[in-house]
């Protein structure tokens, strides 16, 4: 089995819809996420290009949100049958998470058909953050 075919996996602080519904996401975590201190909270959300495979069809992805292995949130998308593009764009808005230690953060998604795929992994510790 093949992974979900994936364009891009992006992690941000914030999201809104710009002029022609272009996506503007603001603080996009290029990286690994570094705070100040523990505990910690950070804002965090996510949005995944999602390519139209060249076999088999995807209508519904689920996604587990994982914090150190533990499942903290699952969310379903549903993808639009028939595709209006040969992408489809996966959001899901910025939460609140609560963050004790260091950590890692993952994003994981299942489709039928297809091997579960890791879009996002995020490693979560302390170090000096500057504001230059």
């Amino acid at each position: 089995m093949a992974k979900i075919p994936t364009v891009s996996a992006l992690a941000f602080e914030h999201f809104s819809m710009g002029q022609g519904n272009k996506p503007i996401l603001i603080g996009v975590y290029t990286g690994d996420i570094i705070v100040a201190e523990f505990p910690a909270t950070i804002w965090l959300g996510f949005f995944i290009d999602v390519k139209r495979p060249d076999v088999g069809s995807i209508s519904t992805i689920n996604l587990e949100l994982h914090i150190s292995d533990k499942v903290v949130a699952r969310f379903e998308m549903a993808v639009p049958e028939p595709w209006p593009t040969d992408t489809a764009t996966l959001t899901i808005p910025s939460g609140l998470l609560n963050l004790e230690g260091p950590t890692t953060i993952e994003l994981i998604g299942e489709a039928e058909g297809f091997e579960r795929t890791t879009f996002i992994s995020k490693r979560v510790f302390h170090g000096e953050v500057s504001l230059a």
